[in-house]
């Protein structure tokens, strides 16, 4: 039964093969001291697609949360440049013919629903403001567990709801979205079920 299965084993599984995530996950840990989180698709969409079968694209642009950032120190060939939010990105070289790595090296004190809701900055008060349920998730690469109620909740209920009104309004925004367009694609693209905002 899905309720029972351990999330954590799943993404391990999952991603065990990835040797794209692997370099990705190497590189951020070299540049930080502290705590790191890997969020968004490449975690969930990875433990969708090994729970229900549901074929997904994964892709090799990665999202990483670090406590302690540091000036990152890289390999020749990798560069950086600033992403849309003025964060750091990491780009590497292209793997086995595929797109180049992309790492959005984000320190967590630059969170925007943490800055704008005031809160300390920590991966709980994080995963409490991601725009939909199913982006509050993350993978704790120093604990090697999956962590987030609120995301784990919406795998296993397979249901894609707004999480924070304020910043799913603004990611719609972005994406030239309505709200429920939003919420319908996302649960969609997992074969999930949408809840109405």
């Amino acid at each position: 039964m899905v309720k029972e299965v351990d999330l954590s084993q799943v993404y391990i599984e999952a991603a065990y093969h990835d040797h794209t995530l692997q370099l990705a996950s190497e590189i951020v840990t070299r540049n930080q001291s502290g705590n790191v989180w890997l969020i968004g698709g490449s975690v969930f969409r990875r433990i969708v697609s090994a729970l229900y079968g549901t074929p997904m694209a994964i892709g090799t642009d990665y999202d990483f949360i670090v406590e302690n950032p540091i000036t990152p120190q890289l390999p020749s060939e990798w560069k950086t440049e600033l992403n849309h939010y003025g964060n750091t990105k990491l780009i590497g070289p292209s793997i086995d013919g595929a797109s180049q790595i992309k790492i959005d090296y984000i320190p967590i004190t630059n969170i925007s629903s943490i800055i704008r809701r005031g809160l300390s900055p920590t991966v709980e008060n994080l995963l409490t403001g991601t725009p939909l349920t199913i982006q509050s998730i993350a993978y704790h690469l120093n604990s090697q567990t999956v962590v987030g109620d609120i995301g784990m909740a919406s795998i296993r209920s397979r249901l894609v709801a707004v999480n924070d009104v304020q910043e799913a309004t603004d990611y719609a925004s972005k994406k030239n979205l309505s709200l429920t367009d939003l919420v319908t694609r996302m649960s969609s693209s997992l074969g999930f079920t949408a809840q109405s905002p």
